[in-house]
């Protein structure tokens, strides 16, 4: 069974190699790139060429590339210098992308609109929004060229005013569907993106307690997996399932989650062994769930 789990499941800064054995050793036959996600780190060859060696050694395949949420090149910031920059770091995400062969998506953070937000707020996220614009017009052509699908990802009280303007705009673009955000607080977003599944083409399956986002595995919080699997089954995805998921907040991760992996090789041979039974538990569903759709529609 084909099941993705991301990189950074034990912390996103340090050398991935003993993450990535560890994945490989539980099961796990896809990663999401998940390393230096929030950071302004550029990857080069010689970073590239030691992550497809140890690829190649486990047999993992890559499934989809965070792109980084950049700190001083974010590619929708307000300061002219920082959204270029930005657009350089998605444009080596999207190299990134090629490099390792993956065969799905490269996932991005946008900003976006929260219910409830302040006159004050909704005037910086509306500039950020036009920033943000501009740097699509800008890298969906690269990306077209390298051929290489950009997916949006929605966030904790997103109302989904940019999300639909940007699929809307640009309609090779796709929605990757995060179910920890879409399960935050008072809005449960699955009643958003059944009606928008057709755009669906990336997956960030998380459970919480609804209260925060704690990228649990699944069965450890309150999301409606059978709710999950239904839209999944009946949207345009066809990829394999992809949890985004990391110990923290768990009993396998005995002292504060850090950045830089500060958990025993035992907690996380533990952690990904209880982790994989979970994720195939939803992948069992979700078979059940597509052949209960293919039956509908013959």
């Amino acid at each position: 069974m084909d099941i993705c789990i991301y990189s950074d499941f034990a912390g996103w800064l340090g050398a991935p190699e003993p993450q990535l054995r560890r994945i490989a050793d539980a099961g796990f036959t896809h990663i999401g790139w998940g390393h230096q996600y929030n950071t302004d780190f550029a990857y080069g060859p010689h970073e590239i060429a030691d992550i497809r060696r140890v690829l190649r050694e486990t047999g993992l395949k890559v499934l989809d590339v965070h792109a980084s949420y950049g700190q001083e090149k974010r590619f929708w910031s307000r300061c002219e210098y920082e959204r270029k920059a930005g657009v350089d770091l998605m444009k080596n995400r999207a190299q990134l992308v090629c490099e390792l062969e993956a065969s799905g998506t490269l996932v991005t953070h946008i900003p976006y609109f929260i219910y409830g937000i302040s006159p004050e707020m909704r005037e910086v996220k509306e500039q950020e929004t036009e920033q943000l614009m501009r740097s699509l017009d800008e890298l969906v052509p690269y990306l077209d060229k390298l051929g290489v699908t950009l997916a949006v990802e929605n966030m904790c009280d997103d109302d989904f005013t940019t999300l639909d303007m940007v699929l809307k705009s640009y309609p090779q673009l796709v929605l990757c569907y995060d179910t920890g955000h879409g399960n935050f607080k008072v809005l449960k977003q699955l009643d958003y993106i059944e009606p928008r599944s057709r755009h669906l083409g990336a997956l960030h399956l998380n459970d919480n307690d609804g209260a925060a986002d704690l990228h649990w595995s699944p069965f450890m919080g309150t999301v409606d997996w059978e709710r999950v699997v239904r839209m999944v089954a009946n949207s345009a995805y066809r990829g394999p399932l992809s949890f985004e998921i990391i110990m923290k907040a768990t009993p396998f991760q005995k002292e504060p989650f850090s950045p830089l992996p500060n958990s025993s090789e035992e907690d996380q041979r533990a952690y990904l062994k209880d982790a994989y039974a979970r994720c195939e538990r939803v992948c069992r569903m979700y078979e059940r769930a597509l052949s209960e759709t293919a039956r509908q529609t013959t």
